[in-house]
């Protein structure tokens, strides 16, 4: 603990979802942390600074913005949001890929020049045809390339995604669906973001194991029909799935419901693009929560089942 008290590492979207535990994690074990945020003043920022954060102001669209933030710093957690990104492009995949790169590596080149020691970088995997996966892969690599003191922490789908876009849904008879667009046998590879920052902490705290190497996030493999039969055993209510098609998954009406990103984003599960050593992943961060757990314990959960 000591020697943590030693060093700053700054967090870029410290108010985000993943920030957020990342400043969390790190405050635990003892860090001096920076968080950047565009607005300082905002509630969320503020409640960063009463747990001790030293607020930045900073934007990863420009990195004149936080470079002075990372001087003297240890570390760097870096996260680009590509939704943000592809809205500001007009939902135009190719563009907001080249400017999620151009962001990470503007932050990773400023890291650099400032003698930060060590990066991690919140990524996805290569090659999966889905655009918001690689333009991080892709940044992932230009770090790698060029020297930088990187972990790839490469994460996969949040787990709080069913409760902030609300896929448990109550039908007329009393029961309830899952409404994830994927087949009853698709693995969901997926995570709690708020769990973020306890796979962040350990790559900052073991930087021999971990500094060019990468580190996956994941806590749970269940299939859609296993996270159903979960949420009904948890809560007592039937939720069932939307057994979907393979078929229709690849029609038209489907990819039009979606969106080509997303659609490219399930596509991906459903043809076992990627794929997780959970037990490994969870070694690392064993205070993770599987999905049973989490969803047990989640507040968003127990109001979209009625509880």
């Amino acid at each position: 603990m000591s020697s943590n008290q030693d060093k700053t590492i700054v967090v870029f979207s410290a108010t985000g979802a993943q920030g957020g535990s990342v400043v969390d994690s790190l405050l635990d074990a003892g860090y001096k942390v920076v968080g950047i945020t565009r607005n300082t003043e905002s509630s969320s920022a503020q409640a960063l600074k009463k747990k001790g954060v030293q607020l930045a102001t900073g934007d990863t669209n420009d990195a004149n913005t936080y470079k002075e933030a990372l001087k003297g710093a240890y570390g760097v957690f870096v996260n680009v949001d590509f939704w943000s990104v592809y809205k500001a492009t007009g939902y135009n995949a190719d563009a907001a890929a080249k400017e999620e790169i151009r962001q990470a590596t503007d932050a990773f080149k400023a890291a650099q020049e400032a003698g930060v020691k060590h990066v991690v970088y919140s990524t996805l995997d290569d090659k999966t045809q889905a655009p918001h996966w690689q333009s991080k892969a892709d940044a992932s690599k230009w770090a790698n390339q060029n020297g930088i003191p990187i972990t790839n922490l490469i994460i996969t789908a949040y787990w709080e995604n069913i409760t902030s876009f609300s896929l448990i849904q109550a039908k007329e008879d009393g029961t309830y669906v899952l409404n994830l667009p994927l087949l009853d046998d698709t693995k969901h590879w997926g995570f709690p973001v708020a769990d973020t920052g306890l796979w962040a902490r350990a790559a900052f705290e073991n930087p021999d194991k971990w500094i060019g190497k990468d580190l996956y996030a994941v806590s749970g493999e269940e299939t859609t029909a296993e996270m159903a039969q979960i949420l009904s055993e948890i809560s007592g209510k039937k939720v069932d799935t939307l057994h979907l098609t393979k078929e229709y998954f690849n029609s038209e009406a489907m990819k039009k419901q979606l969106g080509d990103e997303m659609w490219h984003n399930w596509d991906l599960f459903i043809e076992n693009r990627i794929t997780r050593d959970v037990k490994a992943s969870m070694q690392v961060a064993p205070r993770a929560s599987d999905f049973k757990t989490w969803a047990k314990n989640n507040e968003g959960v127990k109001k979209l089942l009625g509880l």
